[in-house]
């Protein structure tokens, strides 16, 4: 058995078993390396480029390379929380931003939310 056989084994017993109700996106891979902020993903067959995509450990991050069997994706946040082995799930959506004038002034993340402030802005649209 080659080198490749047995890493294509191995990642095959990582990944969680699809039952018949969540089987149409083909929605879970696993992380295969992490380094300098990105991590290489296997498995997410339906994934987009641009998608966000979500750890086990709920740190979202942005599909950004697309190869035939791994996914280039840029971590949103603390890329020492994520290790190899850690499953990984579409969400589905595309990467959008919290955009507005009421945002002027304020501290945000990546992904757009406040860091600043309590208070809740209304006037924000995603885009």
């Amino acid at each position: 058995m080659s080198n490749f056989e047995k890493l294509d084994e191995w990642l095959n017993s990582l990944l969680p078993e699809k039952d018949s109700q969540n089987n149409e996106l083909g929605d879970t891979g696993i992380v295969i390396s992490v380094g300098d902020g990105i991590a290489r993903v296997s498995g997410l067959e339906n994934v987009k480029s641009g998608e966000l995509v979500i750890f086990s450990n709920n740190l979202y991050g942005l599909v950004l390379n697309l190869e035939k069997d791994i996914v280039g994706v840029v971590i949103l946040g603390d890329d020492s929380t994520v290790r190899a082995g850690d499953n990984v799930s579409l969400t589905g959506e595309m990467f959008k931003v919290n955009v507005g004038l009421d945002l002027i002034k304020h501290v945000v993340d990546s992904l757009g939310n406040l860091l600043d402030t309590q208070t809740n802005i209304t006037t924000v649209e995603k885009n």
